[in-house]
């Protein structure tokens, strides 16, 4: 295993971990009904490189934990930065204006989990 994908392993571990401890403060401090969390990232890249102009890219992760979501929910189209700004509008119950770029993720909802 290179240098690259071991660095890639542990981070995602440490993340993994940081993730299990913010859902377990929430548990704790929050009401889990009334909470949304979600994971994303600023570009994408392949290898060590930084974001770039083609799809393989600019993909990052996209995770939404968030009430009347089930878990393993599958969002049934890509999804793009420009996005994040109407969801978290509509997950505060705003309405994004008009003239915002994204869509909200949540309309349709995301598709249950496939069989």
């Amino acid at each position: 295993m290179n240098t690259a994908l071991r660095l890639l392993l542990a981070a995602c571990r440490t993340i993994d971990s940081l993730t299990g401890c913010l859902v377990a403060c929430i548990d704790r401090t929050y009401d889990p009904a009334r909470t949304a969390i979600l994971f994303t990232a600023d570009h994408g890249g392949i290898g060590t490189g930084h974001g770039g102009k083609t799809m393989s890219e600019m993909l990052v992760p996209y995770i939404l934990v968030a009430p009347g979501i089930p878990a393993g929910s599958r969002f049934d189209r890509e999804v793009m930065r420009y996005d994040n700004a109407p969801t978290v509008a509509e997950l505060l119950g705003l309405d994004a204006p008009d003239l915002w770029r994204g869509k909200s993720v949540l309309r349709p909802r995301p598709s249950a989990p496939r069989p």
